[in-house]
């Protein structure tokens, strides 16, 4: 197997001590505010608060202010689960719209033409909306007419690519495809 050279040599040997500790760089911290469209906690199951009264208070912002299921729970935490703060702080804010304008809902299938579903690909050509609401578009989106048709096509595309081992342009040529739908739809 191994030479004893090779298991006595230099190289091999355990060393201890200051001299052979590895120094570490410092640790570059950044500010939050330079972190962009990160994660952030905004609602954590509480036990101590009874489920009915907790669906109460979900309604009554929904059906009263506007709000959506992740808005209310997010100030309810933001509250500490203190109910009867919550519910009187829910007059001092306006809910965010998940409205999409035409033109929205324009860009989001040019970008899905181009991308299909990668969405983090297709948000970078919505940078208003967040990641979230364009995933939870997409899937209201896809299941609608519109949505159906284009994501059925791009399959067959892509399965019909793979076949080939290149995707056809909308001549049926394979040539400079790629090229052509990208000048094409931006």
């Amino acid at each position: 197997m191994f030479s004893d050279e090779i298991i006595n040599s230099e190289i091999n040997r355990i060393r201890v001590g200051k001299s052979f500790q590895v120094k570490c760089p410092e640790i570059e911290t950044t500010s939050r505010e330079s972190i962009k469209d990160k994660d952030l906690l905004i609602w954590k199951p509480s036990i101590d608060i009874p489920e009915e009264k907790l669906d109460d208070y979900i309604s009554q912002a929904k059906n009263k202010y506007g709000y959506n299921d992740e808005q209310a729970l997010g100030m309810l935490f933001w509250h500490k689960y203190d109910l009867e703060k919550a519910t009187i702080d829910l007059s001092n804010f306006t809910p965010l719209s998940e409205t999409w304008s035409d033109e929205e809902k324009a860009t989001f299938e040019e970008a899905f033409k181009i991308f299909a579903n990668n969405l983090n690909k297709i948000h970078k050509r919505l940078p208003e909306k967040s990641i979230g609401s364009v995933v939870k578009y997409y899937y209201v989106w896809k299941s609608g007419p519109v949505g159906s048709i284009l994501v059925r096509k791009k399959k067959k595309k892509t399965g019909s690519s793979k076949a080939n081992g290149s995707s056809p342009d909308s001549s049926g040529s394979t040539e400079g495809s790629k090229q052509h739908d990208h000048r094409t739809l931006i």
